[in-house]
């Protein structure tokens, strides 16, 4: 213990007044041990103090435990509590205030300073925090994010006191040996008595996505529209997962030299209501809410339980998330054998730099699948990322040219040049074409006149459900 402390004990003592506390041991081995201790006075009849009792029980286990779980709720770098305290202490019922405080740029500081220089920003970045925090207690939830809690104080004397930390964080410069630098914070700031780290977070968010400095979640009714949105579409795809709602429709791809065609399946999600939602309203909150996989599993199983009873062509939409899942490969793959669906099937690739840039995986799994008689083609070509090398690399049978393009092939002459450049290195290179978004007469009779082979879009036939669509 420090000598501080035995000035208090013995102070205490010679008052007449008895101790109670805890005291700090070192063994004749050198270990640790804590003793809970009561120290009285045993006093004479004239009051004064002829001897003293101490009565201590062991209490080293529990100092123990309280230490190890002081270094789960700690930083190490900082010393600050981390996220893991945040959540309990956002567990408090009643009104918090939260903000978030994200240093801008700060991996190009790592990269152009070094981890040293940046570490050395973050400690002192805390210790700023520190001491110039009066009402909030401060958090290190990831490497350049910090959190202000603040569980009392009005909103305005809360958002008075953020604005006077952050002015004083952004206009004094951090000197770090010999270098000096200024930051630039992104703040994302909510107000409520629950959901608060979510909120904050969404705003985090949206204040990224936005270029934005500072975002109050509370002010800010598009966020809150998010939010509610979000909630709402996730409770209506679990409930389609759980009662099988996940459905396929059906578009004709026909080819124009013999009006035959191939069927390119959709995936459609049924609302308890009955009406039917598109991808384009549930798919990417699917993905944040971590449902996607279960989406897309229940999605073949409805194509491959129709198809097992018909000789149709159909393709079917896989991402590149899709083919590096295991378990979704391996359903697609033992699904082809279970139905004897070899040489039936078209997969239809989102064109990214993901796919090119992850070749061996991408590789691998056209490698078993053409093995099982699948073809392939690339989906929205030319929307964007375009690399005609990697077509030729993985074997690519269909191209099918981005909607987009082919909309306004028949008015815009730049669409029309774009689209034959495209159509002319394809042939060459012996791949096939399809035009999508073909939605008139006048935009059909551009593409034929390309000598484009295969076209599909709303002019030739609208999606329906399969069941009806062979009928």
């Amino acid at each position: 213990m420090p000598r501080e402390f035995y000035t208090r004990l013995w102070s205490t003592l010679l008052n007449g007044d008895v101790y109670i506390g805890i005291i700090k041991n070192r063994a004749k081995d050198g270990s640790t041990y804590y003793l809970r201790s009561v120290i009285a006075p045993i006093h004479s009849p004239a009051r004064e103090s002829v001897e003293y009792i101490s009565i201590a029980i062991d209490v080293t286990e529990l100092f123990l435990r309280m230490e190890q779980i002081a270094r789960q709720t700690t930083d190490s770098l900082t010393g600050l509590p981390n996220r893991q305290q945040l959540t309990e202490d956002l567990a408090v019922e009643g009104v918090q205030s939260l903000a978030l405080l994200n240093i801008k740029r700060f991996r190009a500081i790592n990269e152009s300073y070094g981890y040293e220089t940046g570490d050395m920003l973050l400690r002192q970045f805390a210790h700023k925090l520190n001491t110039l925090v009066s009402t909030a207690k401060i958090y290190r939830v990831s490497g350049d994010e910090f959190a202000l809690l603040f569980d009392e104080g009005s909103e305005s004397d809360v958002r008075s006191e953020l604005g006077r930390i952050i002015n004083h964080l952004e206009s004094e410069p951090f000197d770090l040996s010999g270098t000096s630098l200024n930051v630039d914070l992104l703040v994302a700031y909510a107000r409520s008595e629950n959901n608060l780290r979510m909120k904050c977070d969404m705003a985090l968010h949206y204040a990224k996505v936005n270029h934005l400095s500072f975002i109050d979640f509370n002010r800010n009714v598009e966020i809150e529209n998010e939010l509610k949105q979000a909630k709402e579409t996730t409770a209506l795809i679990q409930h389609a997962i759980k009662h099988k709602r996940i459905i396929a429709f059906g578009q004709k791809i026909f080819n124009t030299r013999d009006n035959s065609f191939k069927i390119e399946t959709l995936m459609r999600l049924v609302t308890p209501s009955g009406e039917i939602l598109t991808p384009y309203r549930f798919l990417e909150q699917s993905k944040i809410a971590g449902l996607y996989e279960k989406m897309t599993l229940q999605m073949l199983a409805y194509v491959f339980d129709y198809f097992k009873g018909n000789q149709a062509v159909f393709s079917v939409n896989l991402t590149f998330e899709d083919i590096v899942n295991n378990d979704v490969t391996a359903f697609f793959f033992n699904s082809i054998e279970k139905y004897a669906l070899q040489g039936r099937i078209i997969i239809e690739l989102v064109e990214t730099e993901q796919i090119d840039a992850a070749h061996s995986e991408t590789g691998r799994f056209i490698e078993r699948a053409k093995a099982l008689g699948c073809r392939i083609s690339i989906d929205d070509f030319g929307s964007g990322y375009s690399n005609f090398n990697y077509l030729v690399s993985i074997g690519v049978d269909y191209l099918k040219i981005d909607g987009s393009l082919i909309q306004n092939i028949d008015t815009d002459p730049n669409a029309f040049i774009t689209v034959k450049a495209i159509v002319s290195l394809a042939q060459a290179m012996g791949i096939e074409i399809v035009a999508e978004f073909v939605h008139s007469q006048s935009v059909m009779e551009r593409v034929v006149s390309l000598g484009i082979e295969f076209m599909q879009g709303y002019h030739l036939h609208e999606p329906e459900p399969l069941e009806t669509l062979l009928l």
